[in-house]
Formats: structure tokens, C-alpha cells, sequence
């Protein structure tokens, strides 16, 4: 209606685009519009008329028909009583029809006594017929219609002839029997041949033997069709219930139901069962004693399941089911009996003891099948029920993860037993990878577990299921780092406390230790790529942030490793450094016996320890070395003579740089010792002018004890009490005006034991 009035406006418009019009046009219109309203009446009444009068010739006509076919029945009445009148007027009728019934007999007689007499013959054909047959079954060369027309006709003769003796002599009904014992030995083996092809419904598809299944089709069809026939004679009650008209003979015979098509159903469902027995072997519960290998392969072909059925069933689809006739609606009947022979055995297989593997292979096949096969190939989801699974997929993923937690544990501590003994006695010297760096196997071994176990979640698809597999290997990578932890400080605390009893060789299994757990975070990053190639953005997320945790946590463990050598070279030299400042420091250049021993160990780091891991154990020296120096101000006994503590200072700082710039770039080195450097400054500047330099350092490093300095002025051998306490109360002036804030700061001067 909206359009119809937005017409008419749109019409209005065209018509009236002048003030003008109103006055002039409207009464023309209106006139016009009328005539045209008047004209369309008139037809609309016309058309109107002219169906009232073709309903009423309708009526009149439907009237005349119930008096027409009124008038077809009483004539056909009137035939009928004619019919019998005249039997009455032809003279001798019965016996007439006696004798004409007596000639037909009389010919069928001869028709079926020439019949007779070459039934050796024919019997003799069949038989060669089914000998051809059975001897080319495995090359298929064999016509089953042809066996059939003429089994059949043998069959119809012998129960013609058995029912025109059923009356007769009982010596001529044995005699019969006799001579027609075979042919029921015939139908069986054509029965055998012919079920034998329909259980080899598959393969004969797939050597596009189209034909013999259509014949197949064909016998049963025609012995269906027969079964209907007699069951109808039979619901009509007939003179005898289960005879049937012979077409050539015109005679009757006994025939009992073949029912072909039930037996066909039964061995298209024995040839699906076969099929998926086939295919899975072992798994299908046939024998339960089979090789190993037997076994893995498979677990290999029920891995490909969805593959395999959806192929099997394309193959029914596109050219099986069109062989069969449409009322045997048998593309239904494939699919369901396909798929409840697969559910069968997924419950076989369920009820059954599993490892992860299949039940993993389990849990994407029944994610994978009813996808592949609705979306694949259009079936409705009621041929698919009930389903494979049926919601059994939670009670599986955490059977599977108590089989992974179990599994992992198992094989780790297995590990961690053998790696950490060899770790503890140290009788060889650690493995040299290609890049000559030390070595454990202890990474390489872990992740070849876990990879296998990623993988296989991996294939399921399934996202929380990977997740879960992933957390749990997290897990395990925690305990044997703990255990690695515990291992590391023990053998520390031995090699510092009783060296002596300590086996050699600490120093480089720590370094493959580090090696290792770097090596470990590499592996953790394929694992974590791996493991997000198949998840969606959230699980993406979260496995990211699980395994961006692992590889922190192994970075620790190889950090904690660098500190434990810091701590081992450091333990051979600690002596030295309670020797700084004291008049054996003035007497020898002692700390020449430090930057050799460090030269040494870094050396071995250089060689063997990773690139990475060795700059950071130098940094770890370098920082160390810069504490314990300046520690070392508080030493018993510790002066600063005067030009000769300035020069011995500097000395040692500069040793000190030049062997750290072979390790370190300049810029990292001069920010660690700068510290020395300044505190070289104080030392040397004068008491009235050490607070510029106090202020400078200050400024650069807030968190320089007033501590520290007053015990440097109170060991110069140039600066009297009274002068330190009035340098010391300047000082304290200057830092109580400094903001709170400055202290927050921590450089080297924080990690002091002594101030």
C-alpha cells in the first residue's frame, strides 16, 4: 500500500507542477479520471459475468455426469444378464466349455512335456554355468543374470511337476524327487556365488565392477517381487494361499519365500563389519594375541579412521547406492551399519586398557568423524547417532592426563636420578657438543618426552587438551629444576667448606649445567610455537604465558649457575682481598695473583661456556670484584699512605680494567670500576678540598655511605682527627639538605657487607 500511494503522489506530481493547475487541470482530471473509472467498471462486470457463467456450465456438467455414469452401469448390467441368457440359448454350452478347457489343458500338457524332456539338459547347462562361475570368481568373469533365468526355470518345472503329482501315486512323487534332488544343491551354490559378491560389495566398487553389483541387485529385486506376489495372493485368500500363476504353463505351484532382500541387508552389514575389521586389525578385537608391530600399525590405520570411512562411504554414495533400486533405500542403511560398526568399536576399544597415545587418537577421531562426515558428505546428523563418544570426552582427557602426569614423573625422575648422580660424582669429564661448549644430556633427553607428548596433544587439535599437557611438562620442568637447585648448592656449599673431599670437575659441570638450561629455553620456544601453530588466540595466550614462565624459570637456573662460578672463583681469592690496604698490599703487588686467577677461570668460561652465559658470569666478576675492593676498606690493619696508597690504588684498578676489557666491551667495564676510580679520588684529594669530590660522587651515587668515607679519611695517614670530624660534619650538613628521594637509588655501594 505505502508503494502504491507514493505512486500516486509521484503521479499527482507529474500532473499538477503549477500553482495554476489546481484552477485549470483538476476539473479535467477529475472528468477524465471518471471516464476511465466508468470503463474499468464495465470490464471488471464483463469478466465477472463471463465466470459466473462458466461455473454455472461447470455444476450443469458435474449433474450430467452422476446421470451418465448411472446410465453405464444399468447397460453393463444389462450385458452381464445378456451374457448369461445366451448360455442357456447356445445348445450343449457346458459341454462345449468342457472341451475347450480340455484343449488348453492338452497343449499346455505338450508345452510341458517338451519342457520335461530337456531338463537333463538344462540342469547339465546350469551346472557347466556354475562351474565357469565359481572357477572365475577371483577374476569376476561371470554372468550371474543368466545362471539366474535358468536356475529359475528349472525350479518353476520341477514345482510344476510336483504339483501335478501332489495327487498322484506316491511312487511318481518319489521318482520326481529323484530326479530333481539337485537342483536344490544348484541354488546353493549359486546362493553362495551370489552372497559371496554382495559381501564383496567394496572391493567390486573399487575395481569399478559396477555391473556385477547391479546383477546382484537384479536377482534380488526379481525374487522380492516374487515374495510380494505370493504374500499378496495371500492377503486376497486365494484358493490356495502360496500358489502362484504360472505364465507359461497356466498351471499352479507351491513356492516358499526367498526373502533375498533380508539376506542381502544381512551381508552388505557383514561386508561393513569386515570392512572396519580390515582396516583396524588388531584393534578390531579379533585376536587378541598380536605382534607388536601388529599393534602400532594398527594404531596407525584407526589414527586415519574418519579418513578411511568417509572414503568408504563417498564411495556407497557415488556410485554404490546408485546400483540399487530406489525402494531399497540403501544409502540410509550404509551409513547407519557403517557407523554403528565404528561406534562398536570405539566402545570395544573404550572398555579395553588404553595408553595415551589411543586415547588421544580417540578423542579426534570422534572430533573429527561426525564433522568429516556431515560437512563432507551431507548426511543428516539421526545416521550419524548415537554419537561415538557419548560425552565421554572429559572422562577421557583426564584419564589421558593421569596417564601423561604418571608417565612424566616416571621418566623424569629416571632422569634426574641418573643426570644428578653423574652431576654429584663427577668420574668424567662432562660431553663437548659441536661448538666445544659443555654439555648434559639432561635437556635433550626432557624435551624428547615432551615433544612427543605436544605432539600427540597436538594432533587431537584440541586446545584445552594441549594447554593441560603443556601445564603438566611445566610442572615436571619445576620439580627438576628444584632438584637441579638443591644439587647446585649443596655441591657449592661442599666445594667452599671441604674442598678437599670434593670430586673435581665442579667448575665444568656447572658450565654444562648453565649450557644446558639455555639449550632448554631454545627448546621451550619450539615448544611453544609448535603448540600454538594449532590453538586459537586464547589458548595462544595462555600457553604463551605458561611457557614464557618455563623459559624464565630455566634463564633463573642458568643465572643461578653464573653466580655459583662468580662464587667458586671468588673462593679461591676471597684471602687476597683481606690483605688490600695493609702493609702486606704496600709490600707486593698482590692483587697480580687475582687478575691471573681470574684470567685463568675466564679462559675456561671462554672455551666452554656459552657466549651468552659467559658475559654474564663476567659481569657477575666484574660486580663482585668491584664490592669485595671496595669492601675491602674496612680491613684490619688498612692504611692509606700517602703518595704510595694513590699509586698502588690506581695500579690495581688499572690491572683490573685491562683484564676485564678482554672480556667486556669498555663502556660496561668503566661503569663498574668508575666506583673505584672515585673512591681513588678521595683518597687522594686534599683534606680541604676532598668535599668537592665527595660532592661529585655523591651526586652520581646516592646511596655512598658517609660511613665509608669517614672510615677512608680516618685511615689517611694525612688527616688528623679533628680534621675528619670537621670534614664529616660538613658532609653530614650537605646530605641531610639533599631530597629523600636521591637514597632510593642503588649502585654498586648498596651490596657493601662492611658499611
Amino acid at each position: 500500500m505505502e508503494e502504491v500511494r507514493q505512486h500516486a503522489v509521484a503521479r499527482l506530481g507529474e500532473l499538477l507542477k503549477h500553482p495554476d493547475d489546481i484552477n485549470f487541470k483538476v476539473e479535467v482530471l477529475r472528468r477524465k479520471l471518471l471516464k476511465e473509472k466508468r470503463v474499468l467498471e464495465t470490464q471488471l462486470n464483463t469478466d465477472v459475468q463471463r465466470q459466473f457463467d462458466e461455473i454455472k456450465d461447470g455444476l450443469q456438467w458435474m449433474s450430467g455426469s452422476q446421470g451418465q455414469v448411472e446410465l453405464v452401469r444399468r447397460r453393463v448390467a444389462q450385458i452381464d444378464q445378456l451374457c448369461q441368457e445366451a448360455k442357456l440359448w447356445i445348445p450343449h454350452y457346458e459341454r462345449i466349455a468342457k472341451i475347450s478347457c480340455t484343449h488348453r489343458n492338452f497343449l499346455a500338457t505338450i508345452d510341458f512335456v517338451k519342457e520335461f524332456r530337456t531338463f537333463n539338459e538344462k540342469r547339465h547347462q546350469v551346472a557347466q554355468l556354475l562351474d565357469q562361475a565359481e572357477a572365475h570368481i577371483e577374476t569376476l568373469d561371470l554372468n550371474l543374470l543368466r545362471i539366474h533365468y535358468e536356475l529359475r526355470q528349472l525350479e518353476e518345472l520341477r514345482d510344476r511337476a510336483m504339483r501335478y503329482t501332489a495327487v498322484g501315486h506316491p511312487d511318481v512323487a518319489h521318482t520326481l524327487e529323484r530326479m530333481f534332488g539337485d537342483i536344490d544343491s544348484l541354488s546353493e551354490r549359486f546362493e553362495r556365488i551370489l552372497w559371496g559378491l554382495a559381501e564383496y560389495v567394496f572391493e567390486l566398487a573399487e575395481q569399478l565392477r559396477f555391473d556385477l553389483i547391479v546383477q546382484v541387485c537384479k536377482v534380488v529385486e526379481y525374487e522380492e517381487r516374487r515374495d510380494q506376489q505370493g504374500a499378496l495372493l495371500q492377503q486376497r485368500g486365494g484358493q490356495d494361499a502360496m500358489k502362484v500363476v504360472s505364465p507359461a504353463a497356466g498351471s499352479n505351484w507351491t513356492r516358499t519365500d526367498r526373502h533375498y532382500k533380508r539376506t542381502l541387508l544381512e551381508r552388505l552389514e557383514r561386508a561393513i563389519r569386515h570392512r572396519l575389521a580390515t582396516m583396524l586389525g588388531p584393534l578390531s578385537g579379533a585376536d587378541a594375541a598380536q605382534t607388536l608391530e601388529a599393534m602400532d600399525e594398527a594404531l596407525a590405520a584407526f589414527g586415519q579412521l574418519t579418513e578411511n570411512v568417509a572414503q568408504d562411504l563417498a564411495l556407497v554414495q557415488n556410485y554404490v547406492a546408485p546400483c540399487f533400486p530406489p525402494d531399497f533405500d540403501i544409502l540410509p542403511f550404509f551409513v547407519t551399519h557403517y557407523h554403528r560398526a565404528v561406534y562398536d568399536h570405539v566402545q570395544r576399544l573404550q572398555d579395553s586398557p588404553m595408553d595415551g597415545g589411543t586415547i588421544l587418537d580417540l578423542l579426534r577421531v570422534s572430533r573429527e568423524y561426525h564433522v568429516t562426515i556431515y560437512e563432507t558428505l551431507g548426511f543428516p546428523q539421526e545416521w550419524l547417532e548415537p554419537k561415538l563418544l557419548e560425552g565421554k570426552e572429559e572422562v577421557l582427557i583426564q584419564e589421558y592426563m593421569a596417564i601423561v602426569r604418571k608417565k612424566l614423573r616416571e621418566w623424569v625422575d629416571n632422569l634426574m636420578t641418573t643426570e644428578t648422580a653423574e652431576f654429584v660424582n663427577r668420574t668424567k669429564a662432562p660431553e663437548v657438543d659441536a661448538d666445544n661448549l659443555y654439555c648434559m644430556q639432561t635437556s635433550v633427553i626432557m624435551f624428547q618426552i615432551v615433544n612427543e607428548q605436544v605432539e600427540l596433544a597436538c594432533e587431537s587439535t584440541r586446545g584445552r587438551l594441549i594447554f593441560d599437557v603443556v601445564s603438566e611438562c611445566h610442572a615436571v620442568f619445576r620439580i627438576a629444576q628444584q632438584q637441579w637447585k638443591r644439587h647446585l648448592d649443596a655441591e657449592c656449599r661442599r666445594q667452599a667448606t671441604r674442598a678437599a673431599d670434593v670430586p673435581p670437575g665442579l667448575v665444568d659441570y656447572v658450565i654444562a649445567l648453565a649450557n644446558d638450561h639455555l639449550r632448554a629455553v631454545e627448546y621451550t620456544e619450539s615448544v611453544l610455537s609448535r603448540a600454538c601453530e594449532v590453538v586459537n588466540r586464547s589458548y595462544q595466550e595462555k600457553l604463551h604465558a605458561e611457557l614464557s614462565l618455563a623459559m624464565d624459570e630455566f634463564m633463573n637456573l642458568a643465572k643461578a649457575c653464573c653466580t655459583a662460578l662468580c662464587g667458586i672463583v671468588f673462593d679461591d681469592v676471597l684471602p687476597v682481598f683481606g690483605q688490600l690496604f695493609t702493609p702486606a698490599w704496600y709490600k707486593d703487588d698482590i692483587l697480580q695473583a687475582v687478575v691471573l686467577t681470574l684470567k685463568d677461570y675466564s679462559e675456561d668460561f671462554r672455551h666452554h661456556l656459552h657466549e651468552y652465559l659467559f658475559e654474564l658470569v663476567i659481569k657477575h666478576i666484574l660486580e663482585r670484584f668491584a664490592t669485595l675492593y671496595l669492601d675491602a676498606v674496612a680491613n684490619k690493619g688498612a692504611r692509606f699512605t700517602r703518595p704510595a696508597s694513590v699509586t698502588k690504588f690506581h695500579a690495581d684498578v688499572e690491572a683490573a680494567k685491562t683484564f676485564f676489557q678482554t672480556c667486556l666491551d669498555a663502556a660496561t667495564v668503566d661503569a663498574w670500576l668508575q666506583p673505584l676510580h672515585q673512591t681513588g679520588a678521595l683518597i687522594e684529594s686534599s683534606a680541604t678540598l676532598i668535599f668537592l669530590d665527595f660532592y661529585a660522587m655523591k651526586k652520581q651515587y646516592p646511596d655512598l655511605p658517609l660511613s665509608f668515607v669517614k672510615d677512608i679519611l680516618q685511615k689517611r695517614d694525612d688527616v688528623d682527627r679533628s680534621q675528619v670530624k670537621e670534614i664529616m660534619e660538613t658532609l653530614n650538613n650537605k646530605v641531610k639538605s639533599e631530597p629523600s628521594g636521591m637514597h632510593k637509588t642503588q649502585t654498586v655501594f648498596s651490596q657493601l657487607t662492611n658499611y
